[in-house]
């Protein structure tokens, strides 16, 4: 298998320059990607015939199949130009067929005057890209993510959604599917020439954390020495990709509970960016701890040049924030990998689609 992850399959395939007859499988590590993605490959005019492994990753470990970890330089897929060019046209015949707008920043300042709709703006390149320059105003949300977490993102039903990447590509492929769930999906024209870029995301809070001591990254080693305890209070999957060490996780909603067997006098709170650290060490605070909050979280300690790890993670409580997914765990639990696909496909027949979102299949 070679990687090409979210809306950049496209290009993957067509950089492989396969001959027409050549058969392409498209696979995740469950269902719902690879559907999109094999979709996507038809929808664009892929003259091979594409289909997906049936249930992914865990189908394939259902039935006995061995996986490969990590990766070689091969596996993982860049475009190039001449590919890249290929693509462009597809996507460009794809956008007329749906009716996806491309839209200038003349119209997007219209937009956004508009008292009677709301407006969305992403900007669909991957992270890293994101965090090296962006436009204010729009946030990150992945192509590929979005599309699957559309309803999280976006919380009117129809609103109009605007997307933007480095050369349309991707900003098109989204805009593809967003259309189909109902919404109106318009790509901004070379979105990013010319424009003002910031390196930090600009967030404006409708609440304001209690105020409480900040600690620098210099500090941590320090303060986990002194005998303080080091919270992570951020995303549970996160926290077991990848964390502090030495610190636990409690999330910040079962901070009365979680504290309850934690016996310091000191506490200092962490997470991804630092930013609901800083409101746990305020509710910690209020129940009369001594707390502090990590500047810039575990971003500022990794950018810092320190290392974050997945072992011995410590969790003070049952973590209920997410639903941890069968492939998460390093069990390999092929029973819990089958229920979880029983209940996937399960949910069709469970949900009246008609009553719920405006799909339109083509």
């Amino acid at each position: 298998a070679k990687n090409a992850p979210g809306v950049g399959l496209l290009a993957a395939v067509e950089d492989l320059d396969l001959a027409p007859s050549t058969e392409i499988v498209v696979s995740c590590a469950g269902r719902t990607r690879s559907i999109i993605g094999a979709q996507t490959l038809i929808d664009a005019g892929v003259p091979n015939p594409v289909s997906c492994l049936e249930d992914g990753v865990m189908g394939w470990r259902i039935a006995g199949g061995e996986l490969q970890s990590g990766s070689a330089p091969q596996d993982v897929l860049s475009p190039r130009p001449l590919s890249t060019a290929r693509v462009e046209e597809l996507v460009a015949h794809l956008a007329k067929v749906d009716g996806i707008a491309l839209i200038d920043e003349g119209t997007l300042a219209t937009y956004l005057a508009d008292p009677s709709r709301s407006t969305y703006l992403f900007d669909v390149r991957s992270p890293d890209l994101y965090r090296a320059g962006h436009r204010t105003g729009f946030e990150s949300a992945p192509g590929g993510q979005l599309i699957q977490e559309l309803t999280h993102r976006v919380a009117v039903p129809g609103a109009r959604v605007v997307l933007l990447d480095d050369d349309g590509i991707s900003a098109t492929l989204t805009a593809h599917w967003v259309k189909q769930m109902g919404y109106e999906a318009c790509v901004l024209a070379k979105g990013l020439e010319g424009q003002h870029t910031i390196t930090e995301t600009e967030l404006t809070l409708l609440a304001q954390p209690s105020p409480s001591s900040a600690v620098s990254w210099h500090a941590v080693e320090t303060e986990l020495a002194a005998g303080t305890a080091l919270i992570d209070c951020g995303n549970s999957r996160q926290y077991r990709q990848g964390h502090i060490p030495g610190s636990r996780h409690c999330t910040r909603s079962k901070i009365g509970d979680g504290l309850k067997g934690v016996d310091v006098g000191r506490l200092l709170f962490t997470c991804e960016d630092g930013s609901v650290a800083k409101f746990a060490a305020g509710d910690a605070a209020a129940r009369g701890w001594t707390a502090a909050h990590l500047i810039g979280g575990n971003s500022e300690w990794e950018s810092a040049g320190n290392s974050l790890t997945d072992t011995d993670p410590i969790f003070l409580l049952e973590p209920v924030d997410i639903w941890t997914k069968p492939y998460e765990t390093t069990t390999d639990d092929t029973d819990a990998m089958r229920r979880y696909l029983e209940w996937e496909v399960g949910l069709l027949g469970s949900v009246h689609l008609a009553d719920r979102v405006a799909i339109s299949a083509g």
